[in-house]
């Protein structure tokens, strides 16, 4: 590991959760679980949308102490196609969430969505999210995301197994996922949509927490880059994906935690030799998915975004805080080629904070190598308009990068010295 940056994928900031309000699906004459409210659907086929109102709502979560959550399904917000529910009957053994667990609504249609709005949270506030679904008669897996702008913004799945046993020694999330820093918009609104995979048509949903983070409210902005494809998206990441063309190639992200972040950041990719064209590159096919299954970091690292010829890539990125400080994080790694890298800090205009390391072709990954192994991390000022810039070289070959994270280092109390 290069650096001092330690974390998690999608759960940059998950021990800093306050308040909680969980939400039991399922039929609407089954009991929900103790401390759960209550979504009850019909066994019959019926049409949303549908509002469910909750009062007494942890003020932490809810701006006014109460929350709206609209149930809908079909191709968008809103749509108007039936659902139904159903109940399994009780697990075995004292499960700990047996009345989450052994029910569920879900369409009753192939390849369409199930979607959550929910109203009435704190304006701008982060919010974790962990989804729950289960079928004792089928195995299958649930993908689920923010949804916002028309895309998916932030992307989280997790399998379930048919008569899977579910008893008291049973990790209570052992069919779920989290999805961390999710972020409500300006009126305290939330789309959270259950969408169908190639792998799993039918979709289904058991339970939903939603926890505040108010750590996650500081800007932490990871972003994966590679072709655009919900299964090679690492969890909790922003997609940076585009038409391969002539440079340069520009992102830019909304909905974002406010502190240390302007309404949008945007991140541009710039050949340092002119005229090149930047291209994505998805190594699943060159052998990385022998580690699907192994690496926590796996799709981080599957895909990449890189030039078409040597010298580097220039990395601008503005929307920031103005003279605002940042750990910034870099993979600038290929699966398929062994390259030597210099990446540099040149936000002043001149080769600032740099490092320079050599990474190996088909690294061999296993279920303890840290996410961060093969970046390179350092803090870095952004200048008075809110931008950094990073300047990614080879010695030989096509630069390529990864992923990278910019997270916001907020002033500490007394007096601070930062040379850059």
């Amino acid at each position: 590991m290069r650096g001092s940056a330690v974390w998690a994928v999608a759960a940059f900031a998950a021990g800093s959760c306050l308040g909680d309000f969980k939400i039991d699906f399922g039929l609407t004459s089954q009991t929900p679980q103790a401390g759960w409210r209550p979504l009850g659907w019909s066994s019959s086929n019926v049409a949303g949308p549908t509002a469910f109102e909750y009062d007494d709502v942890d003020p932490l979560v809810a701006a006014d102490g109460s929350l709206s959550v609209t149930l809908s399904a079909g191709t968008s917000a809103g749509g108007t196609d039936t659902m139904c529910a159903r109940d399994r009957g009780a697990t075995a053994g004292g499960f700990a969430l047996d009345s989450v667990y052994r029910d569920f609504v879900n369409p009753n249609s192939n390849q369409r969505s199930l979607w959550l709005e929910i109203s009435g949270l704190v304006p701008g506030g982060a919010y974790d999210v962990r989804a729950y679904a289960f079928d004792m008669n089928n195995s299958g897996t649930v993908s689920f995301s923010q949804y916002h702008g028309g895309k998916d913004i932030v992307i989280a799945s997790f399998n379930y197994s048919k008569e899977q046993a579910l008893t008291s020694e049973t990790d209570p999330d052992v069919s779920s996922a989290l999805l961390s820093g999710l972020v409500a918009d300006s009126s305290g609104n939330m789309t959270i949509r259950f969408l169908p995979t190639n792998k799993d048509p039918a979709v289904k949903v058991s339970g939903l927490v939603l926890s505040r983070n108010r750590e996650a409210e500081r800007l932490d902005l990871l972003i994966d880059f590679g072709p655009s494809s919900d299964t090679a998206l690492a969890p909790g990441a922003r997609e940076f994906s585009y038409s391969e063309s002539t440079e340069p190639r520009t992102v830019s992200y909304g909905h974002l935690p406010r502190e240390g972040a302007g309404e949008t950041v945007t991140v541009t990719l710039t050949s340092v030799t002119p005229d090149k064209t930047f291209i994505l590159r998805d190594r699943k096919t060159n052998g990385i998915d022998a580690y699907a299954d192994v690496f926590p970091g796996y799709a981080l690292y599957r895909d990449c975004a890189i030039t078409s010829g040597g010298g580097g890539m220039w990395i601008d990125v503005s929307g920031l805080a103005a003279n605002g400080k940042y750990q910034v994080t870099v993979c600038p790694y290929d699966w398929a080629y062994g390259r030597t890298y210099t990446v540099a800090d040149w936000t002043s205009g001149s080769a600032g904070a740099s490092q320079t390391f050599t990474e190996s072709a088909h690294y061999v990954f296993s279920a303890d190598t840290p996410v961060d192994a093969l970046a390179t991390s350092f803090p870095v000022r952004s200048d008075g308009d809110g931008c950094i810039r990073l300047k990614n070289t080879v010695a030989s070959g096509e630069a390529a990068v990864a992923w990278m994270r910019i997270a916001y280092l907020p002033p500490t109390k007394g007096l601070s010295i930062f040379v850059r």
